[in-house]
């Protein structure tokens, strides 16, 4: 009798940790599902403004000559840019001319705000200037270009912005640069990222 007592203890307490474990089990599941869910609705809000501001830029050009319009021609430094002569810039400076694509998103996003941000980042000996430069395609740029923005995107499915900048030299012995979105996101450029680092010899 004392033999069956305990065999029916053992089995019911071996049964009150399996219920227990199924149940463990079953709340993880569902605490781990509701934290996947969370965390997807928390990427999506930040993707989504991401890819309304998407676009893409063309070569980025590095110019000996001073740019002061979009139509301005580049006197194109060619690569390699780990040696330069700095006196080859006259103006104590370097120009850099590129051209921003924006797709279906971007003018989409372009034609509701009238305005589409473009950053460089910049960095000096290593070190990143606390200011971005701002490109942006301003609400007066769209008041001036819509006709012809829309018209290019109509008919090849993209416009085209030219854009242009300068850094001045100073001392510096490297400078880098990187074009990003609002979002601080580095944009394709010429399919590859759209940076250029610059080493100086004298």
């Amino acid at each position: 009798m004392r033999t069956v007592c305990c065999a029916w203890h053992e089995g019911f307490q071996r049964a009150r940790r399996v219920g227990a474990a199924t149940l463990s089990t079953g709340l993880f599941r569902r605490r781990l599902s509701a934290t996947v869910l969370l965390a997807a609705i928390a990427l999506l809000s930040v993707l989504a403004p991401a890819r309304s501001q998407d676009f893409q830029t063309g070569k980025v050009f590095v110019c000996a000559n001073g740019i002061k319009s979009r139509t301005d021609a580049c006197n194109e430094i060619l690569p390699p840019f780990n040696n330069l002569d700095r006196r080859i810039f006259r103006n104590k400076r370097v120009d850099f001319k590129f051209t921003v694509f924006g797709r279906g998103e971007a003018f989409d996003n372009l034609q509701r705000k009238n305005y589409l941000p473009v950053r460089v980042a910049v960095w000096r000996d290593g070190i990143r200037k606390d200011d971005d430069i701002a490109l942006d395609i301003s609400q007066r740029d769209w008041d001036a270009y819509a006709e012809e923005l829309s018209g290019q995107f109509a008919e090849d499915g993209q416009f085209a912005w030219r854009t242009f900048f300068h850094i001045n030299l100073h001392d510096a012995k490297t400078i880098s640069i990187e074009i990003n979105n609002a979002q601080g996101r580095t944009v394709s450029g010429d399919g590859k990222p759209a940076r250029v680092s610059l080493g100086f010899q004298n």
